[in-house]
């Protein structure tokens, strides 16, 4: 789950089960109307950080490409669903 508050300078937490407990930091702010970009710093085995970069798709409803250097290039895509003010869903899905 990613919350997410107030609606330009923005931070959350990322948690996410995969073999083991990994969770992260999400930062983002605003870039324009809609367009907003970011850093997100994950711990797991070792430091891994990558950028998000993210733009809206509709009413609420927002798009992104997820990149962050681990062992090798691995990238993933981020969708983001706005359900009330200042808290969101994510779905995020990572290959190699």
């Amino acid at each position: 789950m990613l919350y997410c508050r107030s609606e330009g300078e923005t931070q959350g937490m990322l948690y996410c089960r995969s073999e083991g407990e990994t969770q992260g930091m999400l930062y983002c702010r605003s870039e324009g109307a809609g367009e907003s970009q970011g850093m997100l710093y994950w711990r797991s085995e070792g430091e891994t950080q990558g950028m998000l970069y993210c733009r809206s798709e509709g009413a609420g409803e927002s798009q992104g490409m997820l990149y962050w250097r681990s062992e090798g290039e691995t990238q993933g895509m981020l969708y983001w669903r706005s359900e009330r003010a200042g808290l969101g869903r994510s779905g995020l899905s990572a290959h190699e």
